[in-house]
């Protein structure tokens, strides 16, 4: 009964969340999410009203037997052909089936299992694994203790194969992998995250819904200003503020859309023109890494041959010029304190951050208007060839 009210408060929303510390809870094992202690104070002081009220009353064992009843409905409900306990509507503000419906993938590369990042890692692959998300991961990790660990946290985990290990390849595996998992004939959402980032899986829920309400075919979330200044390292947030104002503001002045955009409203790329897209441009979180799109779209990262960081970002950009309805969705991400702690005012990290400012910036803003390459026509035909079929 304690575990079943825990869950219920702890889980509501975002707005119950604080940023002081991540750990998991001692009452429920469903969240290792950000705590602070007044959250978890009123909690305990609400279970302890309600002993109060409960023990001794006429209703009580009726009461119990409602929850006990209750409980037992969810867990028949569970997904127990994955083995991913579903979370209740009311935390997530879905039906019972909306998890298994976003797929998230992921790169890895640790040297141990002592580093901040892997164990950061495991707390977020716990945190997807009891939402009920099922996470892919291609690592190129040295120590095989590695990828046993992230298997244990609930993950799907393949060695990269592809030489050089690169990061651009490990995504193009970790993808395939995700598209083989995904459900069929399915308008399944493929959600690309570090895995580190243990605050995400969170938020992952509410992404979806925008995507449905907005009907948007890729989703990139964008860190409240906030959290954003508050958790994150104080030279990361200027250098990243500073790259995505670059970038939006170049979008907005150059970005060009490609092939004949059927603006009839008959196909199913007729939302975006270039006229809408420079006049109603929401600017997106460029540096944060995550993002989301429609199974349909994946082969634009496939297709794209790249090493490096840009075959996050690149291959959104032709998707967004192809037609791909794309939104921006402001969540409260809050950034691990260990990793803030680990890395305010190192110049390893300092240095990492300006390469990436380096070399990113001007290879993604000659994306908005450089010619796209070929096969992105082929990808985008299919696609509303499919479309019309549907309508």
């Amino acid at each position: 009964i304690y575990s079943h009210i825990y869950i219920y408060i702890y889980g509501l929303g975002e707005e119950s969340m604080g940023s002081d510390s991540h750990e998991k809870s001692t009452t429920s094992t469903v969240f290792s999410s950000p705590g602070d202690s007044e959250t978890k104070r009123r909690t305990y002081n609400l279970l302890e009203a309600l002993q109060n009220v409960f023990i001794g009353h006429p209703l009580n064992v009726l009461i119990s037997l409602a929850i006990i009843l209750l409980s037992i409905a969810k867990i028949s409900d569970s997904d127990t052909h994955f083995g991913y306990a579903k979370v209740s509507k009311a935390s997530t503000g879905f039906g019972p089936n909306v998890n298994r419906e976003l797929i998230i993938f992921s790169t890895t590369m640790f040297e141990n299992t002592s580093t901040i990042r892997y164990t950061e890692s495991i707390k977020s692959l716990e945190n997807s694994h009891n939402l009920g998300f099922k996470v892919v991961i291609c690592d190129s990790s040295p120590d095989e203790e590695v990828r046993e660990g992230l298997k244990a946290a609930g993950a799907i985990v393949s060695k990269q194969q592809t030489t050089p290990a690169t990061k651009g390849g490990a995504l193009r595996e970790a993808l395939t992998l995700a598209l083989r998992l995904s459900p069929p004939d399915t308008h399944s959402i493929l959600a690309f995250q570090e895995t580190e980032k243990l605050d995400m899986p969170l938020h992952w829920g509410r992404i979806r819904q925008e995507m449905e309400v907005q009907k948007a075919d890729i989703a990139v979330p964008k860190r409240s200003e906030k959290y954003f200044r508050e958790t994150y390292p104080i030279g990361q947030y200027f250098q990243e503020s500073f790259g995505s104002q670059y970038l939006n503001s170049m979008a907005r002045e150059q970005i060009t859309m490609v092939g004949n955009v059927d603006t009839t409203g008959k196909s199913g790329l007729n939302r975006v023109t270039i006229n809408s897209l420079r006049k109603h441009w929401k600017d997106l979180d460029w540096h944060f890494g995550p993002f989301a799109f429609r199974k349909e779209w994946a082969d634009f990262w496939l297709q794209y041959d790249s090493d490096s960081w840009q075959a996050q970002m690149i291959p959104m950009i032709y998707a967004m010029r192809s037609g791909a309805k794309t939104i921006s969705v402001e969540i409260d991400y809050r950034h691990s304190t260990q990793m803030k702690r680990e890395e305010e005012g190192n110049p390893k990290y300092l240095q990492k951050r300006f390469e990436q400012t380096q070399s990113l910036l001007p290879s993604v803003s000659e994306a908005f208007i450089s010619p796209v390459p070929d096969y992105t026509h082929e990808i985008r035909t299919r696609i509303e060839d499919a479309a019309k079929i549907l309508a």
